[in-house]
């Protein structure tokens, strides 16, 4: 029913621990998910819980960029040019991933009381 040691799989429910982080605006460093809460996703067989398609990216000259009426076959957009004054070379680079979710049912947030 469960594996050794630490419990990571208990009856086909893989369990992963999140420690991430982001600071507030106040500076304060303040975890994704809170100590007295977890998130459930199913793993369905279609693996259409989530989606990832990407928004063009903002520059005339790229292939499949805003209004270049072009498709887009390249998800990392680049640009490389050099400057005279002040003298340089400019490295641009572009993505715009739109993560979605597909099937927000898949999905529960719940949080613990004791």
């Amino acid at each position: 029913m469960a594996e050794q040691g630490d419990v990571e799989r208990l009856v086909g429910v893989t369990i992963e621990e999140y420690n991430a982080t982001f600071t507030d605006n106040d500076g304060n460093s303040v975890p994704y998910i809170p100590e007295n809460a977890f998130v459930l996703i199913a793993q369905l067989k279609t693996n259409d819980v989530f989606d990832c398609p990407y928004a063009p990216v903002i520059d005339l000259k790229a292939k499949g960029g805003v209004g270049s009426n072009q498709p887009m076959n390249d998800f990392i957009f680049r640009k490389v040019w050099e400057e005279e004054d002040p003298s340089g070379v400019w490295v641009k680079l572009e993505t715009r991933p739109l993560p979605v979710v597909r099937r927000p049912a898949a999905i529960v947030y719940a949080t613990v009381t004791s």
